[in-house]
């Protein structure tokens, strides 16, 4: 399951509280910085600073739906020690965690975030994680998770490019001429055939 949207910080802010609304939900980075812990995060506020900041995806882990992450420790080789200015890092993997990433960094420009997680069906064909995690995991607890913020997303979004949801924040920036978006290969403006007004109940 994936949804990319765009959102100006408020309203990036909010959908990551949405998330926090979970009962249980957990928030930390997947992959830690060069000779790190991964970070786990309080508050929306923070992921939202550390989304903008990092091109790194943070993950987000409903924990009452089971598949407990589990540490996995990376060495780098030379030349990433010599790129990243470190000997390796952590990773946190699980099935059940739900990605939320900022697609592009495109300048002046209202960019895409996603947020994703596995299918039962998905995980099981592509993924690399064993039978025990993937019999860990309430697949459906999960997926309905996931689908229930794709949907309040949507709702809540006053504008779409294409297919997109474009939300409150970044539509009114969007319609006010403060910024384009980022159209997948091209800067566009609202005036855009591209961007679709939708009703919002």
């Amino acid at each position: 399951m994936a949804l990319n949207f765009f959102a100006a910080d408020d309203d990036l802010t909010e959908v990551v509280s949405w998330l926090f609304q979970v009962p249980g939900m957990k928030f930390f980075e997947e992959y830690s910085a060069p000779d790190q812990q991964n970070r786990w995060f309080e508050r929306a506020d923070e992921v939202t600073d550390r989304l903008k900041s990092s091109p790194h995806m943070l993950a987000a882990w409903p924990s009452d739906v089971g598949g407990k992450p589990k540490q996995k420790a990376v060495r780098f080789n030379k030349e990433l020690q010599d790129e990243f200015g470190g000997t390796g890092r952590t990773i946190l993997e699980s099935p059940a965690i739900i990605r939320v990433r900022r697609v592009t960094e495109i300048p002046e420009c209202i960019n895409p975030f996603s947020i994703s997680c596995w299918t039962e069906k998905g995980a099981r064909q592509r993924s690399n994680y064993d039978e025990k995690a993937l019999d860990s995991v309430d697949w459906s607890r999960l997926t309905s998770i996931v689908a229930s913020i794709e949907r309040r997303i949507k709702k809540t979004s006053p504008g779409r490019l294409n297919s997109q949801p474009i939300l409150p924040g970044a539509y009114k920036r969007l319609v006010d001429g403060d910024a384009q978006i980022w159209a997948w290969g091209k800067k566009v403006g609202s005036r855009s055939s591209l961007i679709k007004a939708t009703n919002v109940r």
